[in-house]
């Protein structure tokens, strides 16, 4: 029966991938994990990728202090309301610089699984043939996905700004379905990315009765320092009583900036 979960959450994992074979824009850093699930320390040089600077900050217009807790981002989702009265949002080019040198943890796996579908699914918004497309899609396909600005961080940090931006991305209400936000922390020098890092991720999926959830959770400290909370479950399968097996996995992780760069120093 175990084998029979597995084979069901590899589907819902699917339907996030579905445009796996389309060319990707993201750094190749999206598609190599470290084996060393511990420790991460993102140590690449910048992507010479260069982004009008201007531009970006304008869809920003919004200023965060530290200390912040990502799970008042979320429950306020003021980014989606901002985008549906006519607010800003970002294009494939503008999340193709931001999240250049993305930190590669297995903890952030599912945060890499949009990527795919949203610079598909941009790509032919910017044709008109959106709904069009929609109409045709199928169960397990993800049919919509878009990006967020929210805000930038204040930082006291000469030539260096922080971006806090939202993906979402999801499957038509059918099984099976999949469902997600991840919100990304981009910190950009001298118009070059130093890094881009999740600070918050909030996914479900299932094919009943199989089905998933992942949560991650960010707090960030006046002096940079990052408690990340992670937690997954799954479930669906049953023991020989006939009672529900749940699988549950709960860890602490601390992140820091170090000369520029992301660390995710320790894992408990």
């Amino acid at each position: 029966m175990k084998t029979i979960v597995l084979v069901a959450l590899a589907a819902i994992t699917a339907a996030f991938a579905s445009c796996k074979n389309q060319e990707t824009k993201v750094s190749d850093s999206l598609k190599t994990k470290n084996a060393d699930t511990s420790e991460t320390v993102n140590e690449k040089m910048p992507v010479p990728f260069i982004y009008d600077m201007n531009k970006l900050n304008s869809k920003f217009p919004e200023v965060m202090v530290l200390p912040l807790n990502t799970d008042s981002v979320f429950e306020s989702k003021s980014y989606i309301a901002n985008s549906e009265e006519g607010g800003a949002i970002l294009h494939s080019l503008e999340v193709e610089f931001l999240s250049q040198n993305i930190v590669e943890n297995d903890i952030y796996r599912e945060a890499y699984w949009d990527f795919d579908a949203f610079f598909k699914i941009d790509s032919i918004k910017s044709t008109g043939t959106y709904e069009a497309w929609v109409e045709k899609g199928d169960i397990g396909m993800t049919l919509y996905s878009s990006a967020f600005p929210i805000a930038k961080l204040k930082t006291d940090e000469n030539q260096t700004s922080m971006f806090l931006w939202a993906m979402t991305a999801s499957t038509m209400d059918a099984c099976p379905y999949a469902d997600g936000t991840s919100i990304f922390l981009t910190s950009v020098k001298d118009g070059a990315v130093m890094f881009c890092t999740p600070v918050a991720i909030s996914r479900s999926g299932g094919d009943a009765p199989y089905f998933s959830e992942t949560i991650l959770k960010t707090t960030i400290s006046k002096d940079k320092v990052f408690k990340i909370n992670y937690k997954s479950v799954e479930g669906g399968d049953t023991d020989e009583d006939g009672n529900e097996m749940i699988d549950s996995t709960m860890t602490i992780h601390v992140g820091r900036i170090i000369d520029g760069k992301f660390a995710l120093e320790t894992k408990k």
